[in-house]
C-alpha cells in the first residue's frame, strides 16, 4: 500500500462517520456532524457533501479497504445527492461559513464532485439518474449568474470551470461550456509565465497544488483543451518548493500554505519527469509525515484533500524518476513575477519572498533542521507590526550572496469575532445579505479587512539575510528611533502577519524549526 493510500484507509473512517446513514431521518445524506448531529448549527456546510467524489473513486479503483464493504461506500455516494438537495438554498446556493452565503467556491466544489461522483459511479436506474441531476441542476444553474469578485483565487475559478464543463459533458448544457471557458480563460491569462497561477496577490503553492488538482481532472475530462502545457509549467514550478527535509511550500506564499495536494503529478507522472519526481519525492514526505497531509486536515479542508488522495492513491508512477532542484546544489533562482528567490547551496535549501520583507523557509542539508522567519516585528502593548508584507515603498537589492531589503512593517490583525459582531453578521446574513449586490459588497470588505487592509508603522526596518554560510543569517534594525516602549525582533518566527484559514497544520518539521 502506498503511503497516499495508507492515509485515505486511515481517514475512511472519518469520512463515513460525517454523513447521516439512517434512510428515515430527515438530514439522511448530510455530511455536517455539527448540523446533524451535535445541533450546534441551523445551517450545514456543504462542503462535505464532495467527499462522495473520493468515496466513487474508491469505489471504481477496487481500491476500498477490507473493512469498508462496497455496498456501503456505495450508500453513502448515493446519499450524498439527497442530502445536497436538502441543503442547497432556493438560489441555487451552498454554504460554509454562515447561513444564506451562496458561496460561489462551495457550489463549484459540491457540483463538481459530485459530478465526478455520478461519472465515476453510473446510475443503475433512469430514475436514478433524473433524481441525481435534479439536486444538481440548480447548483448549475447559480454557477451560470454568479461570479466571485472580492479576490482573485485561481482554485476556486479552476472548481467552478471544471464543473461547469462536466455539467455540459452530461446534460449538453452549451451555456455551461462557454461560462466554463470563460472561467478556464480568465484563470490563464492571470497566471505566469514563471508557471504560478494567482492566489490573490501572488504565487502560493500550497493553494497551486490545489489549483493543479482541478485543472488536471478538467484535462482527463477534456483532453482537447490543451491544458497539458500550463499543467507542465505549473508541477515544474512546484517543484522548487519541496525542501531537503521533505517540507512543501511555506511562509513565503501569498497565502503561506504548506499543505500539498498530489492529484496533478500522480497523473502527470508517466509523461512529465519533473511531475513523477515530485510525485515520488511527496510520497516519501507524506509517509515520514515531513509535510501537511491528509491526516493533518479539519473537517472545512477535508473534502478536497481527501478526494486528491483518493485520485492519487491508485496511480503507480514510472520505477526511475528526475531529481528535484533541492538535490544538487546550483546557482540563485529568482522568480522575479512572484517575488520569490531560491538559494540552494551545499549548506542549505532557502526560499524567500523578496517581496514579503525577505520573509523564508529555510532546510539544512547538514543537520536537517528547518527554520522559518516571517520577517522581523514591532510590538508596542498588545499591538504587532510586522515587515511580511507587500510595501510599495520597499527596496530590494538581491544577490548570489544574500538579500538586502528595507521597507515598512504592516499592522498584524489578530482580531476574533466578538458575539456581538456574530450577531450583526447573522443578521446581516438573514436580512440585506440575501440581495446578491449586498452580499458580494460585504464579502469584498470583509476579504479586504482579512487580506488587503494595510495600516503601516512610520518606522521603517532594514533587513540582512546572508545566504553565504551554513545556513541563513539576518541582521536587522529599525531605520531612525522607535516610539517608547516598542520592542524590536530581529527575527518573527513563524508568525504570520495576514489572517489565512489554511495556513498553520501541523508537520513533522516544525520540532527541528
Amino acid at each position: 500500500m502506498t503511503p497516499i493510500a495508507a492515509q485515505v484507509a486511515h481517514t475512511l473512517p472519518r469520512v463515513l462517520s460525517l454523513f447521516d446513514r439512517d434512510p428515515r431521518s430527515a438530514c439522511y445524506g448530510i455530511g455536517d456532524r455539527q448540523h446533524v448531529s451535535w445541533c450546534t448549527k441551523d445551517y450545514a456546510n456543504g462542503t462535505q457533501q464532495a467527499l462522495a467524489h473520493g468515496l466513487a473513486r474508491l469505489l471504481h479503483d477496487g481500491a476500498l479497504p477490507p473493512f469498508c464493504p462496497p455496498g456501503q461506500a456505495s450508500r453513502v455516494v448515493e446519499s450524498a445527492f439527497a442530502g445536497l438537495a436538502r441543503i442547497t438554498r432556493s438560489d441555487g446556493s451552498l454554504e460554509e461559513a454562515f447561513p444564506y452565503e451562496s458561496s460561489f467556491c462551495v457550489t463549484a466544489l459540491g457540483l463538481h464532485d459530485l459530478l465526478w461522483a455520478h461519472r465515476l459511479c453510473p446510475p443503475d436506474t433512469p430514475a436514478t439518474r433524473a433524481r441525481r441531476l435534479a439536486a444538481l441542476a440548480p447548483l448549475a444553474r447559480f454557477l451560470l449568474r454568479a461570479d466571485e469578485r472580492h479576490g482573485f483565487i485561481s482554485n476556486h475559478l479552476a472548481t467552478a470551470a471544471g464543473a461547469l464543463y462536466l455539467w455540459h459533458a452530461e446534460t449538453g448544457d452549451a451555456a455551461a461550456e462557454r461560462c466554463g471557458g470563460l472561467l478556464l480563460r480568465r484563470i490563464l491569462e492571470h497566471a505566469s509565465p514563471e508557471g504560478w497561477f494567482r492566489e490573490y496577490d501572488g504565487a502560493d503553492p500550497g493553494y497551486q497544488s490545489l489549483c493543479l488538482h482541478y485543472l488536471a481532472l478538467l484535462h482527463v475530462a477534456r483532453p482537447d483543451l490543451g491544458l497539458m502545457p500550463h499543467l507542465c509549467r505549473g508541477i515544474d514550478f512546484l517543484t522548487h518548493f519541496v525542501f531537503p527535509d521533505g517540507s512543501f511550500g511555506g511562509i513565503f506564499g501569498s497565502r503561506r500554505t504548506r499543505f500539498y495536494y498530489p492529484t496533478a503529478a500522480a497523473l502527470l507522472a508517466e509523461s512529465h519527469p519533473p511531475a513523477a519526481a515530485l510525485h515520488a519525492a511527496m510520497s516519501a514526505s507524506i509517509a515520514a509525515m515531513n509535510c501537511v497531509t491528509l491526516a493533518c486536515m479539519d473537517d472545512d479542508n477535508l473534502a478536497p484533500m481527501f478526494n486528491a488522495y483518493a485520485c492519487a492513491a491508485s496511480i503507480s508512477v514510472p520505477q526511475e524518476t528526475g531529481a528535484l532542484p533541492c538535490a544538487a546544489p546550483a546557482p540563485l533562482r529568482r522568480f522575479p513575477g512572484a517575488g520569490l528567490a531560491v538559494y540552494n547551496t551545499t549548506a542549505h535549501y532557502t526560499v524567500v519572498a523578496v517581496g514579503l520583507g525577505g520573509a523564508y523557509e529555510s532546510a539544512s542539508k547538514v543537520d536537517g533542521s528547518h527554520m522559518t522567519d516571517g520577517g522581523s516585528l514591532l510590538r508596542r502593548g498588545d499591538r504587532l507590526w510586522s515587515t511580511q508584507c507587500r510595501d510599495p515603498q520597499a527596496t530590494a537589492l538581491l544577490s548570489d550572496d544574500g538579500l538586502d531589503v528595507t521597507c515598512r512593517a504592516v499592522r498584524v490583525l489578530r482580531r476574533r469575532p466578538a458575539p456581538l459582531q456574530l450577531l450583526c453578521l447573522r443578521l446581516l446574513a438573514m436580512t440585506v445579505m440575501r440581495v446578491p449586490a449586498v452580499s458580494r459588497l460585504i464579502k469584498r470588505l470583509l476579504a479586504f479587512l482579512l487580506m488587503g487592509k494595510k495600516s503601516f508603522h512610520p518606522v521603517a526596518i532594514r533587513r540582512r539575510i546572508d545566504m553565504s554560510g551554513g545556513r541563513p543569517a539576518v541582521t536587522a534594525a529599525p531605520v531612525g528611533p522607535l516610539p517608547s516602549g516598542t520592542v524590536f525582533e530581529a527575527q518573527g518566527g513563524t508568525s504570520l502577519s495576514i489572517h489565512m484559514a489554511s495556513a498553520g497544520y501541523w508537520q513533522r518539521t516544525e520540532a527541528q524549526e
